[in-house]
């Protein structure tokens, strides 16, 4: 896609409007995408995204990093992000509750996790995360540090985990360290981190139901493992800004229950992100043209699906740390939809669409 930005530019294009969203494009620094948009800004192109209008599809959060410790011998087992408000030692306040609804067809669901460190890949290699985190969905909250193994029979199994690898995500287990962000590079690289992204992601089936709108409970663990330094436990000082998100074609589908932590989790994080949240482009949110003041409603209601920032920026496009975090006004404008138009349209869009 950035190839096809920078080529419709060269074309003599000076208009250029999307309404995509990639899940693997970065959000706390600025992508390949951000990048491509921000050359033909500089080259007189109005860029447009309506990407990310995914309702609050999203969980902002800091991390919280506790260690486990084995009861007999004391030995720090790995340490995991608490969402309890206090950590009283148990492994039960590292699991953060989902409702899935369920529906009378199969589907496979993906869960996201990016945390504000560099993207080896938007970088040219010039700098990599330095902290490896790892994103689990189990079934039930674990009792002890053990059950997490994804490898444990299919009869004992809890917890599904996806570690990314060099060409892609993969299910494995990095019993030599090929978990390559937060990894400490190889000798003579120029990587300031590790070589792969600040990203995780799991994807799992839901079985249908002859019941469909009933909930399946899952249960969401998140391990920090310093590989960078050579340990498999996080120093104390390792603050990072974390982000869980999912498509918006679930927006309606997943649920985290209110009850859990004092509701402090709820889903309200930005989702107007990515390629979306950079100056070059205007991103858009959507409204019924009938909510509009045109129609009598002043002022204009939003679409309860429309996006909302806001998404803090901390690296630049090299990898570099910012002063300060920069946070951008988004979405900047609405637009009416639902309305007829002159633009022709494709068999994949409904005639209210064009």
């Amino acid at each position: 896609m950035a190839a096809g930005i920078m080529q419709l530019q060269r074309q003599g294009c000076r208009v250029i409007v999307d309404d995509i969203m990639y899940p693997a494009e970065a959000q706390f620094s600025p992508g390949i995408l951000v990048q491509a948009i921000e050359k033909v800004k500089s080259l007189g192109v109005a860029y447009f995204t309506a990407g990310g209008n995914e309702d609050g599809t999203a969980i902002d959060f800091q991390s919280r990093w506790a260690t486990i410790t084995d009861p007999a011998t004391g030995e720090a087992l790995g340490s995991g992000h608490v969402w309890a408000p206090t950590f009283s030692g148990s492994m039960a306040d590292m699991f953060l509750e989902i409702k899935i609804k369920r529906q009378d067809y199969p589907r496979s669901v993906d869960i996201h996790l990016q945390w504000n460190q560099p993207f080896f890949r938007n970088t040219l290699g010039l700098a990599g995360p330095l902290s490896d985190v790892h994103l689990y969905v189990c079934d039930k909250p674990v009792t002890s540090w053990q059950q997490l193994d994804p490898f444990l029979p299919s009869r004992d199994k809890i917890c599904d985990v996806y570690y990314d690898t060099p060409i892609g995500y993969e299910p494995f287990w990095p019993s030599d360290l090929v978990d390559h962000n937060g990894e400490e590079p190889p000798p003579g690289a120029i990587s300031l981190g590790g070589t792969q992204d600040a990203a995780e992601a799991v994807s799992f089936f839901v079985t249908p139901s002859n019941s469909p709108g009933k909930f399946l409970s899952k249960f969401l663990f998140i391990q920090h493992v310093d590989t960078y330094q050579g340990q498999w436990d996080a120093p104390a000082n390792s603050n990072l800004a974390l982000k869980i998100f999912w498509s918006g074609d679930e927006r309606n589908n997943i649920l985290v229950p209110p009850r859990q932590w004092g509701g402090r989790y709820l889903r309200n994080g930005s989702t107007t992100a990515a390629h979306g949240n950079t100056p070059g482009a205007m991103s858009i949110c959507a409204v019924d043209y009938r909510n509009t003041p045109a129609y009598g409603v002043s002022p204009a209601v939003a679409e309860d699906f429309s996006g909302q920032g806001i998404t803090p920026i901390y690296h630049d496009a090299q990898g570099a740390a910012l002063p300060v975090p920069v946070r951008y006004l988004k979405p900047d404008v609405c637009a009416p939809q639902n309305t007829g138009n002159s633009a022709a349209g494709t068999s994949a869009l409904s005639k209210a669409d064009y």
